[in-house]
C-alpha cells in the first residue's frame, strides 16, 4: 500500500512539475519525483523483503519530502533562501539521482539479508547493579555541576529560551556535561523501563506506564534541538514494538503520534517565533524549511557552488576535518579552514560565523573524493544503518538493543544529518552507553 501511494504521489508531482515549472535554475526538477517513482516501482522485483526494515521506512519518509514535495514546491514557484538562484541547479538534480541510484543498489544488495531474519522478541532487562547505579550517579553529578541542565527546557518554555539565546543570555557550559547528558538520559530511561517490565503489573498497566515514560521524556528539549527528541525516543519505541503484542503496539503507535506531532509542532513554532513575530504551521512547513532540513536540491546546488569556488581542493584534509569535527577531544585538533560546513555556510551567508545550514552528504562526498564521491556517503551510511538494525533485532540485552537502534536511526537519516553528526553518533553511542553498561555488568558478575 505504501509503495502504491509513493508511486502515485511521485507521478503527480512529476506531472505538475512539468506543467508549472518556470524556474530556469531547475529546469529538470521533474526528474526527481520521476526517479522516486521508478525507485518505488522496482521495489516489488528487487527488494521486497525490506518491508521488515525500519531503515526502509525512515528512508522513504525523507525521500518523499526530498524527491517529491520539494520539487513540486520549486515548480509551483515557492521561494527558498538557499540555492534559489544558481548555475548548478540541474547538476544538483543529476547528483541527487545518482545518489538515489546508489541507495537503490544498497537496497538490492541488502534484500536477501532480511529474508530469513529472525527477531528476538524477549529482552534481558537491566538488573540491580550497584556499579551501574554508582556510574549513573557520577554522571548526574558531572552534568549538574557543569551547568548543562540550564540548557534543558520544558517544551512550552522553549520560546523564552530562544529569546534568551538571541540576546546572548545563555552562558557557555562545560562540554563534558553536554557529552554525558545524552548517555545519562538513556541510562535513566532504560532503568525505568526495566523496572516497569519486571514489576508485577498487568500487561495493560505496563504498556500505559511505558507510554508514560515516553511522554515524560518527550516534554524536555535540549537547547533548541527538536531532532534530539526524535533520536532519543524512537529507539525506545522500536524496542517496545519488538516486545509488545499487536494490541499493545496499536496503543503505542497512537500514543507516539499523539505525543510527537504536537511536540514537534510546538517546538518548531516556538523556535521560529521571535519577539512579536509569531510563527505558524505555514511558516514552518514550507519549501524553504524542507529544502534546509532535508538537503533539497537548493542546498545541493549551493554545495556544488561552494566546491567550485575553492581555488585549492584538498580532498584529504576536508575528509579528516569533516569526519572528526564533532568527535570529543579530536575535534580540538581540526582546522576550520578545511571543513565543508564552513565553506558551505560561507557560501550561503557570506561569512562563516553561523553554521546553521546542513551540508548534504552528496556535497560532503564531493569535497572528500571529488566527482567519485557523489552518492557514496548516503549508500555507505544506509549500509551501516541496516547492519546495526539487524544487530538490534537479534540482540536480547535491553541497553545494547537501544544502542544499536539509536545508531541505526541516526545514520539512516542520510538526507537530514551531516557526516560529522553521523560519525559522532556512532562513537558516542558505543563509548558512552554501550561500554559503560558492558563494564558495569562485568564488574557486577565479578562481585
Amino acid at each position: 500500500m505504501l509503495r502504491i501511494l509513493i508511486i502515485l504521489f511521485s507521478l503527480i508531482s512529476f506531472l505538475l512539475s512539468i506543467y508549472y515549472n518556470k524556474n530556469i535554475s531547475y529546469q529538470y526538477i521533474y526528474w526527481l519525483p520521476f526517479g522516486l517513482a521508478l525507485f518505488a516501482f522496482s521495489e516489488r522485483f528487487t527488494f521486497p523483503y525490506l518491508k521488515k526494515s525500519y531503515v526502509y521506512y525512515i528512508f522513504y519518509f525523507q525521500a518523499i519530502i526530498r524527491f517529491a514535495i520539494i520539487p513540486l514546491g520549486i515548480a509551483m514557484g515557492d521561494r527558498f533562501f538557499v540555492g534559489f538562484t544558481t548555475l548548478n541547479g540541474n547538476l544538483a538534480i543529476l547528483f541527487m539521482l545518482i545518489e538515489l541510484l546508489c541507495i537503490w543498489c544498497v537496497f538490492v544488495f541488502q534484500n536477501k539479508k532480511y529474508r530469513n531474519l529472525k527477531k528476538i522478541n524477549k529482552v534481558v532487562l537491566v538488573k540491580k547493579n550497584l556499579w551501574l547505579y554508582g556510574l549513573v550517579s557520577v554522571m548526574f553529578l558531572i552534568v549538574f555541576s557543569s551547568g548543562y541542565l540550564n540548557k534543558v527546557n520544558l517544551i512550552w518554555n522553549l520560546s523564552s529560551y530562544v529569546e534568551d539565546a538571541i540576546e546572548g543570555n545563555i552562558e557557555d557550559v562545560s562540554s563534558v556535561g553536554a557529552l554525558l547528558f545524552g548517555p545519562l538520559k538513556v541510562a535513566l530511561i532504560l532503568i525505568a523501563t526495566s523496572w516497569v517490565l519486571s514489576a508485577n503489573f498487568t500487561r495493560k498497566t505496563k504498556t500505559v506506564l511505558l507510554v508514560g515514560v515516553m511522554g515524560g521524556a518527550s516534554i524536555f528539549i535540549v537547547g533548541m534541538s527538536r531532532l534530539s527528541i526524535i533520536t532519543f525516543l524512537l529507539p525506545f519505541y522500536f524496542i517496545l514494538r519488538t516486545i509488545q503484542n499487536e494490541k499493545s503496539i496499536k496503543f503505542i503507535n497512537i500514543s507516539l503520534l499523539a505525543l510527537m506531532i504536537p511536540v514537534l509542532l510546538m517546538t518548531s513554532i516556538a523556535k521560529f517565533s521571535q519577539g512579536e513575530t509569531k510563527a505558524s504551521a505555514e511558516t514552518v512547513l514550507n519549501t524553504n524549511s524542507y529544502n534546509a532540513y532535508f538537503a533539497g536540491s537548493g542546498n545541493v546546488a549551493v554545495g556544488i557552488d561552494a566546491y567550485e569556488s575553492m581555488p585549492r581542493k584538498n580532498h584529504f584534509l576536508f575528509f579528516i576535518n569533516d569526519t572528526f569535527q564533532n568527535v570529543p577531544l579530536l575535534s580540538k585538533l581540526t582546522d576550520n579552514e578545511y571543513k565543508s560546513n564552513y565553506v558551505f555556510n560561507n557560501k550561503v551567508y557570506g561569512h562563516s560565523q553561523w553554521q546553521t545550514q546542513i551540508v548534504p552528504l552528496t556535497t560532503a562526498g564531493l569535497f572528500h573524493f571529488g566527482i567519485l564521491g557523489v552518492g557514496f556517503y548516503s549508500a555507505f551510511f544506509i549500509s551501516i544503518a541496516m547492519f546495526f538494525e539487524r544487530k538490534a533485532l537479534v540482540e536480547s540485552y535491553l541497553p545494547y538493543k537501544y544502542v544499536f537502534f539509536a545508531i541505526m536511526l541516526s545514520v539512516s537519516m542520510v538526507f537530514m544529518l551531516n557526516i560529522g553528526s553521523m560519525v559522532v553518533t556512532i562513537i558516542r553511542s558505543l563509548m558512552f552507553v554501550y561500554i559503560p553498561f558492558f563494564i558495569a555488568n562485568k564488574l557486577n558478575k565479578i562481585n
